[in-house]
C-alpha cells in the first residue's frame, strides 16, 4: 500500500511545524538585551585593542551606540536572536542617519529591502549624548 505523495508531504510539513511551535511555547523567545554591565564584555572581545569613549544604549536594551577613542567610526550593537552582533558605521552611513527630536529618536537605515531600518530611542537622558555621537565628538562626558 503506497502513500500518496500529495497526502505525504503537506502532514510532514504540518507535523514539522506543530514540533516547531512546540518547542518554541515551551523553551520561549530570547531576544538578547543590552546592560551597561554586559556591554563592555561584548565590545573588549569585539574590539580588544579599542577603547570606549561613549556608549548608549537604548531605552529597551535593544541597540547601543559606541563612540571609540581613536574618532573613527561609530559602532552599533544590536541583539540578533539571542546573540549580540557589532556593525561598524562609517561616514557614509552616518550621513543617512535621521535624527527625529520630537519623536526623540534615531533612524538607522541599513542595506536593503529585507532589513528594516533600526529606530534607536535612547533614554531621555541621553538624547543630547546622540547628536554628540553623530557630530563625531569624542570628548563628550561619558
Amino acid at each position: 500500500m503506497a502513500i500518496d505523495p500529495l497526502v505525504l508531504l503537506p502532514a510532514a510539513g504540518i507535523a514539522v511545524l506543530v514540533v516547531i511551535l512546540f518547542i518554541r511555547l515551551v523553551a520561549g523567545r530570547r531576544d538578547a538585551r543590552l546592560t551597561a554591565k554586559d556591554l563592555p564584555a561584548f565590545l573588549r572581545f569585539q574590539e580588544p585593542e579599542r577603547e570606549v569613549a561613549r556608549a548608549v544604549i537604548s531605552e529597551d536594551g535593544r541597540y547601543a551606540l559606541i563612540r571609540w577613542r581613536d574618532g573613527g567610526d561609530i559602532g552599533l550593537v544590536r541583539g540578533f536572536g539571542d546573540k549580540l552582533v557589532y556593525q561598524s558605521l562609517a561616514a557614509a552611513e552616518r550621513s543617512k542617519c535621521a535624527l527625529d527630536t520630537n519623536a526623540r529618536a534615531l533612524k538607522i537605515p541599513r542595506q536593503g529591502f529585507a532589513f528594516p531600518p533600526i529606530i534607536f530611542r535612547p533614554a531621555a537622558t541621553d538624547t543630547d549624548a546622540i547628536e554628540t555621537l553623530l557630530k563625531g565628538e569624542t570628548d563628550a562626558a561619558a
